[in-house]
């Protein structure tokens, strides 16, 4: 999957400007996710939204980012990744305003679809941008910078989203992002060049729809897990659906003139691996958020400002490793910060996994957090530079965003596995009652479940970590990272 095309023929204040283009669009989607996470109650409670619109409110975003990133990847690939981005800034302003003004959980759910639509528009051309702009030795620096704000907007969203619901009001959260998103809309206008290729005619139209569909069920089985156990109906339907759309979507690839995805990149053993040790790493990552903060809230009786504080560190070492691992990516090469973030991941399991037996040891949790972040931010940005390197920049936003699709798919999988396997243990009603977030209400019997739980989850995340570090080995085995 070597390149051929010539990279990175703007200037350096272009290249620049690209890379904060970018960084700026990841900050924003990134907010407007972990912002709405705190504020979902005081939104709930003010447009009068069920049980059933709250958790759609979460989802939609999501939902929609996921499902459409590939199919416009692959777009912005036949026809023009500035119009594209600039589309996908337009659709998530729209978004912000439709919440912003929602009276309704349903309109609510709308406006938080179309900014979802507008995030996926945005990351799916990013890559891409950074690829046809930053000098190849240097887009290890630019992903460092690229993620750091990814971390950035995960430690500031909840800061954020609490101060505006207690301060101006929820709605502000929605308002607020609107003159970020005039000023990536101007920057977008005036930095991006045109690049206009008008091969729309040959989008893979019945392969998009067979994946969207596909990636809709798939993610939709994820959060199920997460909200109703691995019994629940939706689970074994909407598991049920992706194993019966997958055989039909690869049979329409193979045949397709231009396939939306090109199935030959599974075959490639640098972007297969390193995207396995990704999702393998975010299972570890952000399953161990969920288990912190599910356990010392609902068996240990942590206040949620103290449970805060304490994965605080999480979000805080990947937001120090991203730009180093750029740094160090320039003089030590892809494999050697991968691999080494992979054995950090690995360690930070142990460190955290003292909360089975000695809960009471909060810096050693907090400890291993930092590290967990921390090491998870070097796998992220030396997997994306060494794929964003090798991959023809035409073929760049449809492998970009399968790249990160299938990152954002190791989240949700984190969480559902750390769902899944911490109440593997309680009865039926515990676990229903976990499922909907009456922790603090949980009998003294309910709770010593869950902690009987504990191990079977970290054993769940050592396996992911270890594997991480192995597709890693073998991701980057006879690579040669030449400046």
């Amino acid at each position: 999957m070597t390149s051929t095309t010539t990279r990175a023929t703007t200037d350096r204040a272009t290249a620049r400007n690209v890379v904060a283009l970018s960084s700026a669009a990841m900050f924003i989607g990134g907010l407007s996710l972990s912002s709405v996470n705190i504020a979902l109650p005081a939104i709930a409670s003010d447009i009068g939204a069920t049980a059933g619109q709250s958790s759609w409110i979460l989802l939609a975003n999501l939902l929609t980012s996921n499902a459409l990133m590939v199919a416009f990847g692959k777009f912005a690939d036949l026809t023009s990744r500035r119009r594209t981005f600039i589309a996908g800034v337009i659709a998530f302003t729209l978004g912000c305003v439709l919440s912003a003004v929602a009276t309704h959980g349903w309109v609510m759910i709308a406006g938080r679809a179309i900014t979802g639509v507008g995030a996926a528009m945005m990351f799916a051309t990013t890559s891409a941008l950074i690829a046809a702009s930053v000098p190849r030795r240097r887009i290890g620096q630019a992903m460092g910078i690229y993620f750091a704000c990814n971390s950035a907007a995960q430690l500031l969203g909840p800061v954020v989203g609490g101060l505006l619901v207690d301060t101006v009001g929820w709605r502000w959260i929605f308002w607020g992002n609107i003159p970020i998103c005039i000023v990536i809309f101007i920057g977008a206008w005036v930095t991006l060049g045109r690049d206009n290729r008008r091969n729309a005619s040959s989008f893979d139209i019945s392969g998009a729809l067979l994946f969207v569909a596909m990636m809709t069920s798939f993610v939709a089985m994820l959060t199920a897990i997460s909200s109703q156990g691995l019994a629940s109906g939706l689970v074994v339907l909407c598991f049920g659906l992706t194993a019966a759309l997958l055989p039909f979507f690869i049979w329409r690839e193979k045949r397709a003139a231009d396939p939306m995805v090109e199935l030959s990149v599974f075959r490639d053993r640098l972007f297969t691996g390193t995207t396995a040790t990704t999702f393998l790493s975010h299972i570890a990552r952000f399953g161990i958020l969920i288990l912190i903060a599910l356990v010392y809230q609902s068996a240990h009786n942590l206040s949620p400002t103290m449970t805060g504080l304490l994965v605080l560190p999480i979000a805080i070492g990947s937001l120090l490793s991203s730009p180093l691992a750029g740094w160090l990516e320039m003089r030590r090469g892809s494999a050697w910060v991968s691999q080494c973030g992979a054995v950090l991941v690995l360690i930070a399991v142990g460190l955290c996994s003292v909360m089975i037996w000695q809960p009471s040891c909060l810096l050693a949790v907090a400890a291993g957090g930092l590290l967990v972040g921390f090491g998870g931010g070097m796998v992220l940005t030396a997997n994306s530079s060494s794929v964003t390197k090798t991959v023809p920049l035409e073929k760049m936003g449809v492998v970009g965003s399968l790249r990160v699709m299938i990152q954002g798919t190791g989240i949700i999988a984190g969480n559902a596995l750390a769902l899944a396997s911490v109440t593997l243990l309680l009865p039926a009603d515990g676990k229903s009652a976990v499922y909907a977030g009456h922790t603090t209400a949980l009998p003294d019997a309910y709770r010593q479940g869950l902690l009987d739980g504990v191990p079977i989850t970290f054993a769940v995340f050592t396996l992911a970590a270890i594997g991480s570090l192995v597709m890693s080995r073998i991701a980057y085995r006879g690579y040669v990272d030449n400046p």
